[in-house]
């Protein structure tokens, strides 16, 4: 791989405020069809690959970002799966099973006699929860 920062002018490169020259070869079909498009865009062919160049180079970066935020993404799945696993264990499935539609009577943190409908999960775990006193 070719990589002479010197050949490449990057130096003058970063300062520059102006636009820059890259060039290329390729095959001589690839160079008619690009100027063809060119021509019916009513643009030289220099601005069309110009142009081809700074969209590809601006997807790659979006496509980039695209998968960093599914990496994140999938990350905030993985510990909301194992929290909703945490809570929602075999233990509560069952007393949930057990208890579902029944009013049930405990006696809450601060010592009250509260009930609560099983309705849903959540509510099991809520009188798990709030069945045990706390030191404030």
């Amino acid at each position: 791989m070719y990589t002479n920062p010197k050949a490449l002018n990057l130096d003058t490169a970063r300062t520059s405020t102006k636009k820059v020259t890259l060039g290329f070869t390729c095959e001589p079909e690839l160079k008619i069809k690009l100027a063809e498009q060119a021509y019916e865009m009513e643009t030289t062919l220099s601005r069309y690959v110009e142009e081809l160049v700074s969209e590809e180079y601006s997807i790659r970066r979006k496509y980039e970002n695209l998968i960093k935020s599914k990496i994140e993404l999938n990350n905030s799945i993985t510990k909301l799966k194992n929290r909703i696993n945490l809570y929602e264990n075999e233990s509560l499935h069952i007393l949930f099973n057990q208890f579902k539609d029944q009013t049930i009577t405990y006696n809450s943190a601060n010592g009250q006699s509260t009930s609560l409908k099983i309705n849903d999960i959540s509510d099991i775990y809520t009188i798990i929860i709030n069945s045990f006193k706390t030191s404030k």
